[in-house]
């Protein structure tokens, strides 16, 4: 949601930030010249083993599943894994790898769009665009992350989890803000 009322979104595919208003269509684009890349075999068969070794890894505790409102899992951990292999294994691939991996907006009207990295499942430089459309800059990948959310005055939260997996709310002022 931008401050005016109207809404950046994009469908990933190609760098197109699309603007658009609760009594309008789309008013405004903004583009970069970043093209798709054909998603292969090769990816398909790289992101399904990169899946299976994170799954391998994650402990049983860790795993998650269906739980009751206190917390007790209702899965036992060999049936957890069991169905997300099953989702590895029955993943459908689009035709492209998407070139927007996130988008965010700040309460001033910035669009944050976070890039593909330099491996199709990573995330690259944030860019940051303004509302009027002109490219402000990128923070570069691996420098900054997308905040979980933007607040006034400069001010962007982020989730953090500590040595324990207990995660909190950080808050922190961009510098020049």
């Amino acid at each position: 949601m931008l401050p005016d009322g109207s809404v950046a979104f994009s469908d990933s595919t190609t760098y197109a930030v699309k603007i658009a208003g609760a009594e309008t269509d789309v008013f405004r684009m903004y583009t970069r010249p970043f093209p798709p890349e054909p998603i292969t075999d090769r990816f398909i068969q790289a992101d399904r083993e990169r899946r299976l070794r994170d799954l391998n890894a994650t402990p049983d505790e860790d795993l998650g599943g269906i739980t009751t409102m206190d917390g007790v899992s209702l899965e036992s951990p060999a049936r957890v894994r069991r169905r997300r292999l099953r989702h590895i294994e029955n993943l459908q691939y689009g035709s492209e790898v998407p070139v927007v991996r996130d988008l965010g907006t700040t309460w001033d009207g910035h669009i944050w769009v976070v890039r593909r990295g330099e491996e199709p499942t990573s995330n690259g430089p944030i860019d940051v665009i303004s509302l009027d459309g002109r490219y402000m800059g990128s923070y570069p990948a691996g420098i900054a992350r997308m905040p979980a959310a933007f607040g006034p005055d400069g001010l962007v939260a982020f989730i953090e989890r500590d040595e324990f997996g207990v995660e909190s709310v950080v808050v922190r002022r961009l510098a020049g803000s």
